[in-house]
């Protein structure tokens, strides 16, 4: 495992649009992120999931990686937060925690 330097942490809100159309007007959201959650006649209900993406460096060369998952299941939650993140960058600052990287490219906190 190989220690990974990260340089800031971002976190995103989910968000959940309604609007009528067709799917072709969909197709501009679905680009940025959204997934179509419900659709019916012509209603639809776009949702994007929140994010924590975080700038990290590999072989010194900026990558924006999603960690969102390895943040809920270092802390054992269920659910990610603002308030949750903040902790995260708290315990990076602290050097209380690290992020770790596998040969597969997974990502480990510890």
């Amino acid at each position: 495992m190989t220690k990974v330097k990260i340089q800031s942490v971002q976190y995103e809100k989910s968000d959940t649009i309604e609007m009528q159309g067709t799917s072709a007007d969909t197709k501009r959201y679905i680009r940025n992120g959204y997934f179509v959650k419900e659709e019916r006649n012509g209603y639809w209900v776009l949702n994007k999931p929140s994010r924590v993406l975080a700038e990290i460096l590999i072989n010194n060369k900026p990558v924006l990686q999603n960690i969102k998952n390895e943040i809920l299941n270092y802390y054992n939650r269920d659910r990610i937060s603002q308030n949750l993140v903040q902790k995260f960058e708290n315990d990076l600052v602290s050097g209380s925690i690290s992020l770790y990287s596998d040969s597969n490219g997974e990502f480990v906190i510890s």
